[in-house]
């Protein structure tokens, strides 16, 4: 918690919230791929369950904190009760749909639930990063046309004052 709320806010003021939430899915699936490594009960694995354990409780802190402000941060204020309930409902599901899912993949495989939850980890970074580099085109493209239109003024001032 303390991560949550102190290292948190400085990441995020630092990097922004969208590269702070690829960052956590990032960390978050390689937590869950090195469990992957895990196969027997050695020293090397209890050590290497260790790391995980410091990677995954850094990865959920953020990224626990990373969709609410997101959600608020894009929704008007007339949609913003449909989009927190969408969400609730959402992650509702997935709590409910997820161990099931997982359960019959670690029957087929102990590693397969990790790899699982891996991959949607990085979907979800990449998602986060690509809405990052969606904002920051956009804004260079607003600045970009602000610069056309005072160039064009400009070039009729000049023409005028000829």
């Amino acid at each position: 918690m303390g991560f949550q709320f102190g290292g948190f806010d400085h990441l995020q003021k630092r990097i922004g919230l969208l590269r702070v939430g690829a960052l956590s899915g990032v960390g978050l699936a390689s937590a869950y791929l090195l469990l992957t490594l895990v196969d027997a009960p050695t020293v090397t694995s209890y050590l290497l369950v260790c790391v995980v354990t410091v990677l995954q409780g850094a990865g959920i802190a953020v990224s626990m904190a990373v969709p609410s402000p997101l959600l608020a941060q894009y929704a008007t204020a007339a949609t913003m009760g449909r989009v927190m309930a969408f969400a609730t409902t959402t992650g509702t599901v997935g709590r409910v749909v997820a161990p099931v899912t997982l359960a019959v993949l670690f029957d087929l495989s102990p590693s397969l639930p990790l790899l699982l939850t891996a991959m949607s980890c990085l979907v979800g970074a990449v998602s986060y990063y690509a809405v990052h580099l969606s904002e920051v085109r956009g804004a260079a493209a607003v600045d970009g046309k602000a610069q056309e239109e005072e160039d064009a003024q400009d070039r009729l001032y000049r023409a005028f004052s000829k």
